[in-house]
């Protein structure tokens, strides 16, 4: 019988479950409503440059995504950047990050990072402790919100930062040379995935042992496995006929919105001084991404989805640099969404595996891991593992 498996989610932990299936002889079909990428989302202005609208870099510790470009041949397609740097923005003032620092709290604090784990404790009562509450309300609250794309202050402190060993052949910080996005196109030219762009997937079955997928007019495909790699309210929405009790879990999971913005300016003068990526200090943005380019200054903003009008988003940007809003030129603007993740989370999390653990229904999405990109591709390779597990096949 032939190896197959439908995909539900083109981004990186579709298109990563697809390369582990497809090089142990999977045929893979991967569905994708829009294109491929999820959080990878790289532009270009027609200058060669390419502008990250979802995740901005990688790193040497990404084990498991390294492993796929290695598959392909195409770690040379690796181009090392240089770490962010970072300025303050708060009540209309540029300001250091240190300025907002209790050294004295810090000192007293610091020594408990050796005697308090991460075990069961939120981000805020973590790095409360070690920081100092104030030096967390002040600075580290927004840091970790800019990070995280979400209040960070219920978030699991065991999924941020996690010890992964360092490869220190590559580049510390990298993109790759066409964007991350390539990540994409490097996979998909595996002759074993058949990936369906611009295809939305409306319902799931399940009938005489096999998962069938429709669009709204008609079936897609069939298949004994399918694997989810897409939110958890789609993922719940698709299989309330299906798997009822899974769904009701799957829905008990919340999302965060992003609402993303690359800006330029059509008057550089007033930006003589701004050289930095920027953390916002209050609640008006996440973070501005800098970026250079031929001269001209860029910065990409990342704004707290809904919260905003478009034109309220121009004139906050407008604010930040004391430029009038006619100023401001949009050049490109994307919603993306990422599972909110709480230590309240984490038991359903648990009962969701136990639940699939024994199917042919297969969870590659990053909420079940954590949010880094390398904890999509390390969930891909997990599922991957149990689906040639139940076929008693060996991992390559």
């Amino acid at each position: 019988m032939k190896k197959e498996i439908i995909v539900v989610g083109g981004g990186i932990s579709g298109i990563s479950f697809a390369h582990y299936c497809a090089i142990n002889g999977y045929h893979v079909k991967l569905y994708e409503k829009r294109q491929l990428g999820g959080c990878f989302d790289s532009i270009t202005l027609d200058n060669n440059y390419f502008f990250e609208l979802g995740g901005h870099t990688l790193t040497y510790k990404y084990k498991t995504l390294l492993e796929i470009l290695e598959y392909y041949g195409k770690l040379d397609q690796l181009k090392a950047v240089p770490n962010l740097k970072f300025e303050g923005y708060k009540n209309g003032m540029f300001q250091t990050l240190l300025k907002n620092i209790n050294f004295g709290s810090l000192l007293l604090s610091l020594p408990r990072m050796f005697l308090v784990s991460k075990q069961d404790k939120s981000i805020s009562s973590y790095y409360s402790s070690i920081f100092g509450g104030k030096n967390y309300k002040q600075l580290f609250h927004y840091l970790f919100r800019a990070i995280l794309c979400q209040n960070p202050d219920q978030f699991p402190a065991e999924l941020l930062f996690k010890e992964r060993k360092a490869d220190k052949k590559f580049p510390k910080k990298f993109v790759l040379k066409n964007g991350l996005q390539q990540f994409m196109d490097i996979v998909k030219e595996n002759p074993n995935i058949q990936c369906y762009e611009g295809t939305k997937v409306s319902a799931v079955t399940f009938d005489q042992g096999m998962y069938q997928i429709w669009n709204d007019k008609e079936l897609l495909g069939s298949s004994l496995n399918i694997c989810f790699s897409c939110p958890s309210e789609i993922t719940s929405q698709l299989l309330v006929n299906t798997v009822p009790k899974l769904a009701q879990k799957l829905q008990r999971l919340k999302l965060a919105q992003i609402d993303t913005m690359l800006v330029g300016f059509s008057d550089q003068t007033a930006l003589r001084k701004r050289k930095k990526s920027i953390l916002s200090l209050n609640d008006v943005f996440y973070s501005a991404i800098f970026h250079e380019v031929s001269g001209e200054k860029y910065w990409v903003f990342h704004f707290k989805g809904e919260k905003y009008t478009k034109e309220e988003k121009i004139q906050a940007i407008a604010n930040v640099f004391d430029v009038e809003a006619q100023q401001v030129k949009l050049l490109e603007e994307r919603r993306s969404e990422l599972p909110i993740t709480t230590l309240e989370d984490q038991a359903v999390l648990t009962e969701i595996e136990m639940d699939i653990a024994k199917t042919r229904l297969f969870i590659a999405s990053n909420y079940m891991e954590g949010l880094a990109i390398e904890d999509c591709c390390i969930r891909a390779k997990k599922e991957a593992h149990r689906l040639l597990t139940i076929d008693n096949n060996e991992l390559r």
